[in-house]
């Protein structure tokens, strides 16, 4: 290991059942998680395989490559979707991140476990504001990683100014990494808003253009 990769880890949450179905998230398997608030999703179709090479990436990185496997990759639905599987230094989210900040027209809700954003993100942030959309932050009023809650409304200030409505969740513990822009764009997964997601991590997302998912995004 080197580089950046040397401050990351394996963030991935996925599960992959029979080569048939997938489950991505920002939901952990441990009792810790049982209480949180968390959101992910059931995956089936031809991003399965994308997944499977998802794990198989994580699993070559700690030792010996997984033999092929085979997988669904008949179609199973209407939506469109693109599942991102990021790597130390790629920064494919934050590219993506910050494209979405550019674009949203309306609204982009943003929901964050650990936000510490980027002096270019905070800008994006703020542009989309001062353009009339409609930009919400909702992170925990309390953190499982104390330090993070405290970075976190240092950041808050420029926001607040640009029009930008920060939400602290009063319940337990909120885990989500999920965005929604314009009732049509949305994207769940294990990437949080901070650098150590965007640079250094083995993060996996969904990125989903379908307007009845996004539409329950927004509820």
């Amino acid at each position: 290991a080197s580089g950046l990769s040397l401050l990351g880890r394996d963030h991935r949450k996925l599960i992959v059942v029979d080569g048939d179905t997938a489950f991505i998230g920002g939901l952990c398997a441990s009792s810790r998680w049982q209480d949180w608030r968390d959101t992910g999703l059931r995956l089936r179709g031809p991003l399965l395989g994308e997944a499977m090479a998802a794990f198989a990436d994580s699993w070559s990185a700690c030792g010996e490559p997984l033999p092929p496997l085979a997988a669904n990759l008949a179609t199973a639905g209407q939506v469109s979707a693109r599942l991102i599987a990021t790597t130390p230094s790629t920064a494919k989210l934050m590219r993506l991140d910050l494209l979405i900040a550019g674009f949203a027209r309306e609204r982009l809700w943003l929901t964050d476990a650990y936000f510490m954003g980027t002096s270019a993100y905070l800008s994006a942030l703020c542009n989309a504001a001062r353009d009339g959309v409609d930009v919400r932050l909702l992170v925990p009023r309390s953190s499982d990683i104390g330090w993070i809650a405290t970075v976190s409304r240092t950041l808050y200030r420029p926001l607040l100014e640009a029009g930008v409505r920060v939400f602290e969740w009063n319940g337990p513990m909120i885990h989500a990494k999920t965005a929604v822009a314009d009732g049509r764009w949305a994207r769940i997964g294990s990437t949080n808003l901070n650098v150590s997601s965007w640079l250094a991590n083995r993060e996996l997302d969904l990125a989903i253009e379908d307007a009845q998912l996004a539409a329950q995004m927004e509820t």
